[in-house]
């Protein structure tokens, strides 16, 4: 509920952007009948205590957990002259971890219990004491050999004129004292972290390092006419005072450094941090802070201020407010009074922010400031914050700022895209009306200015290559001309941006790091839709702006709507972009029936102006070779046509040296291209053979038959093509070894009688790889009547074969030419004389007629005579060279034994008996072991036992070792000495 203005508040105020506080008074000195003013106020706990002029402390019990209508303090104690003068109480301050209460007064300091309130010590050191600071916090105490545990450390800092004197507690127990001397008068100071503090000199301000007792000065822009040196020494020269500088700590490691109406702000460093000051209504007489808001004290009024931008978000009206209390709850005092701001809900406070004031910028900032366990789904409503924002930066034509700040919250595409016009963020109808109107407009404008002086032939003209002007579309869109330039510009950034985002998380399971914040698949919800918005809009975007990239856009792997690409493209003949998409897209019987219709120049309404380079067969048979055997079947569908008017174009398709055409089943493409071309077939298994290394024997089948069924074709008969192909037929028949299936290849022959002497002979060659020699010689004698080819057959057969399937060969063939009732003798002779030393002479002998005179055989006889002759000097030879290597090996068998010899001395024994061998008769063993002859039967059964215990494995190697001594007989020899 609201409540009542306070009695204190003026009479009107500046105007808020929310209300983050509410004012509750709490407590009036008057009413207790005190006089004198408020100097001081400390707060702590449930507990206010305040520091009367008089020297009066009061002690006041706050209920903490109070309803806003009840919010109020009891006085429960009074301290009349407190440090026992009725001097001011100028500063009150809490040592808590000590349980001290440190009080100011009379320009020392004293140390009070904080439950009896009862004086402990004062401070001898600290006499001329203007003013104190505390501070308090965990440290890690690092030990050697010790692990690191937390400690309290506590630290009081008290100013003496350009003395600080530093006290410091750990764990509750004084341990260190020590004093700074600084370079001026301190009048202010401030802890901005549990080591360091902010010292406000007369002119000046220095950073003190309490830890190591270093001073550092802050060097401040001194040249400048508003500098903090030059306003003290105006003040000095008006009045003889100067302004109080303050130091106010402020988030993220920085401090604001206020005297009079300026300001500065630093870093953690004391470096001077490049931000606009401050514009102050009045000197500010103190701060405090109430999280997260920053509290400044005017005269008239308190303001309360985002820390991070500065920003005043509410202003309460309090007239002579003197002090702000630091900690859990807020207090603001005045001479006579103390109210206490209560804090509103800080999620009502974001939304009339946002909602109400439209002030995005600054809802942003402080939600940032606020902790996410104060704010449920913080994370979701500032990105919602932002997103509002960035409309908001768009409308306000900040179109670069708007939409890097959609790419950096990963903004949903619909709601970026959703801001553009409708020929970007419509339907491909509504994009092509904008196209067909601005091209309307373009021919108008060209028309009025032809034969223009400012006109220039040959000049850049952007619709000369079918693109569309920009400055056309941004008339259509409501944008103007730069306008539309920079949006479009930054929308392409966005989307390349989201683009590549929703790749990422496609492409994994897990939330993925992006720029150092963590991306989720909830962020753009269904990825397919959105990557297909993104693609889309991207198209159009080019099409619009930068025709030239709608084809790489295309190529590459993406997720534009099919239907829009296809009725842009088809729309402005853009026909090889709109293919390449059909190939991107796995829609490859689009693309194919497309090209086919432009090809071939026949499609209904079908614009084939512009596409001369897709014209004919060739742009098919390109698309064709990039598929590969997945779409084997729709390869076979639409290169017939291509095929068809050109042959070599299967050649192009099946046999290129390529993955896709690697791929292709070659069982499936020989059955298709038999049904299209013989001599395509030819030279598709000819070159699987013999350049590819084919060895199924479904292709060399196949290749012999088609060679066949080739030479089988009355047109090929007598021509050099054919006599090509009956000898290419021949050496693959021939070719040993051989792969292709002899009954398939031998039962694809004509059945007829009547069959040509190239088939014929082709006959015989399968019949010989059968193994019927006598078939094949009876076609090559009768049939062909080719004695030529007939003996070279069996010539081959002895020479290539084996000798005996030739000789066999040759028998036969003789004893075709001598079988019948019309013997060959001629033939016969004629054999005999040429083959007739390969032949068994007993058997020629015994089918020769017996008519046969001698004479006619006196070639064939001599032959066998010479061959006789010839193999009894090779065996006569034979003999000779094995008695001369049987010499030269006894020869050095001999040698080696002579060489061999053993050293006997007068401590040598034997291995059987241990007798000391002296000149009795030994044996030399092989293995060099010397032993007397009469114990050599000794020592072998020695060995034999010694074998059978260890176990050779080596089974060859024992054998070796006692067949090695059981030829001592003939190796040993006995010597006396």
């Amino acid at each position: 509920m609201s409540l009542e203005p306070s009695p204190i508040a003026a009479a009107s105020a500046p105007v808020s952007l929310l209300e983050a506080f509410r004012i509750k008074d709490v407590a009036d000195i008057t009413k207790h009948n005190e006089k004198g003013s408020i100097e001081s106020i400390l707060a702590y706990g449930d507990k206010i205590l305040l520091g009367l002029s008089t020297g009066t402390l009061l002690v006041y019990q706050v209920t903490v957990n109070e309803t806003e209508s009840t919010a109020g303090a009891t006085l429960t104690k009074t301290y009349k002259a407190f440090t026992g003068s009725t001097r001011p109480l100028e500063k009150l301050g809490l040592l808590r971890d000590a349980g001290c209460l440190i009080v100011l007064s009379e320009g020392i300091v004293s140390v009070f219990d904080l439950d009896t309130y009862t004086l402990d010590e004062k401070l001898s050191k600290t006499k001329g004491a203007t003013t104190f600071t505390i501070s308090s916090g965990i440290k890690q105490q690092l030990q050697p050999d010790v692990e690191a545990s937390p400690i309290m450390v506590s630290r009081l800092l008290v100013a003496c004129k350009t003395r600080l004197v530093c006290y410091e507690w750990k764990d509750s127990e004084f341990t260190e004292y020590k004093e700074l001397h600084l370079p001026d008068r301190i009048k202010t100071i401030t802890f901005v972290d549990p080591d360091k503090a902010i010292c406000g000199l007369a002119s000046d301000y220095c950073v003190v390092d309490v830890p190591t007792s270093t001073i550092s000065n802050i060097v401040l822009p001194g040249s400048h006419d508003t500098s903090f040196t030059s306003l003290g020494m105006s003040y000095i020269g008006i009045g003889g005072r100067q302004p109080t500088p303050h130091a106010v700590k402020l988030p993220n490691h920085t401090a604001l450094l206020v005297k009079d109406v300026n300001s500065q702000f630093i870093d953690e460093h004391a470096q001077l941090i490049d931000k606009p000051p401050i514009a102050w209504p009045a000197t500010p007489l103190g701060f405090g802070y109430s999280y997260p808001y920053l509290l400044c004290i005017l005269p008239k009024l308190v303001e309360v201020r985002n820390p991070d931008t500065f920003t005043v978000l509410q202003t309460i009206p309090i007239a002579g407010a003197k002090f702000i209390t630091d900690g859990k709850l807020t207090y603001i005092a005045t001479n006579t009074q103390v109210v206490r701001l209560i804090s509103t809900d800080f999620r009502d406070q974001i939304s009339v922010l946002s909602e109400k004031e439209h002030k995005y910028a600054e809802a942003i900032s402080l939600l940032s400031l606020i902790d996410i366990a104060y704010i449920e789904n913080k994370d979701d409503l500032l990105r919602e914050l932002k997103i509002q924002r960035a409309i908001q930066m768009f409308q306000a034509k900040s179109y670069k700022h708007a939409l890097q700040l959609f790419s950096d919250i990963s903004a949903p595409p619909e709601t970026v895209i959703g801001l553009y016009p409708a020929h970007i963020s419509g339907t491909p109808e509504e994009l092509l009306e904008s196209l067909e109107k601005d091209q309307s407009r373009r021919s108008s404008v060209s028309s009025r200015t032809l034969g223009s002086p400012l006109k220039r032939s040959g000049t850049d003209d952007p619709a000369s290559d079918g693109s569309v002007t920009p400055p056309i579309i941004s008339i259509s869109s409501g944008m103007s001309n730069r306008d539309f330039t920079l949006a479009m510009r930054s929308l392409l950034n966005f989307l390349a941006d989201t683009r590549r985002k929703i790749s990422l998380l496609a492409s994994s399971k897990e939330p993925i790091e992006y720029q150092g914040g963590i991306l989720t698949k909830e962020v753009y919800g269904n990825l397919d839709q959105a990557a297909e918005l993104v693609d889309t809009t991207l198209f159009k975007c080019y099409i619009i702006q930068s025709p030239a990239l709608v084809g790489p856009l295309l190529r590459l792997q993406n997720h534009c709507d099919p239907k829009t690409v296809n009725t842009v493209l088809s729309k402005i003949g853009k026909w090889r972009e709109l293919v390449d998409f059909y190939f991107a897209k796995q829609l490859h019987r689009d693309a194919l029936e497309l090209l086919k219709k432009l090809g071939q120049k026949k499609g209904d309404n079908l614009d084939t102006s512009g596409s001369a380079y897709l014209e004919g067969p060739e742009p098919t048979v390109r698309y064709l070779q990039r598929l590969g055997n997945e779409h084997i079947d729709l390869i076979f569908e639409f290169a017939r046509w291509p095929i068809k008017e050109k042959e070599s174009f299967g050649l192009d398709l099946f046999l290129e040296d390529s993955t896709e055409s690697e791929s292709l089943d070659r069982f499936k493409v020989l059955d298709y291209i038999q049904g299209i071309s013989r001599s395509l077939t030819i030279k598709y298994l000819e070159h699987l053979l013999n350049e590819e290394g084919e060895d199924d024997t479904h292709f060399h089948t196949a290749l012999a038959i088609e060679y066949i069924k080739y030479l089988q074709n009355d047109k090929n008969q007598d021509t050099e093509e054919s006599t090509a192909v009956f000898t290419k037929l021949l050496k693959f028949l021939k070719a040993r070894p051989y792969h292709y299936r002899v009954e398939k290849v031998l039962s694809s022959l004509p059945k007829t009688k009547k069959l040509s002497k190239q088939l014929l002979e082709v006959k015989a060659v399968l019949y010989g790889k059968r193994g019927e020699h006598k078939e094949a010689l009876r076609i090559y004698t009768f049939d062909i009547q080719d004695h030529v080819k007939a003996r070279a057959y069996c010539a081959e057969l002895y020479e290539d074969v084996d000798q005996e399937t030739g000789k066999q060969a040759l028998y036969t063939l003789l004893t075709l030419y001598l079988e019948g009732t019309q013997p060959q003798l001629p033939l016969a002779l004629e054999l005999l004389a040429s083959q007739g030393s390969r032949m068994p002479i007993v058997e020629i002998i015994n089918v020769i007629p017996d008519s046969t005179a001698v004479r006619d055989l006196t070639v064939f006889l001599t032959s066998q005579i010479r061959s006789l002759t010839q193999a009894s000097h090779h065996a006569e030879l034979d003999t000779a060279l094995r008695k001369v290597n049987l010499v030269k090996t006894q020869e050095t068998l001999l040698i080696e034994q002579q060489r061999r010899s053993v050293s006997i001395t007068s401590l040598k024994t034997c291995r059987v008996c241990f007798k000391r061998l002296g000149h009795s008769v030994v044996s030399a063993f092989p293995d060099g072991k010397v032993i007397h002859y009469g114990c050599v039967s000794g020592y072998r059964k020695m060995l034999e036992d010694e074998t059978a215990a260890h176990g050779m494995s080596a089974a060859g190697a024992g054998k070796k070792y006692l067949k090695m001594h059981r030829n001592l007989n003939s190796e040993n020899t006995g010597t006396r000495i």
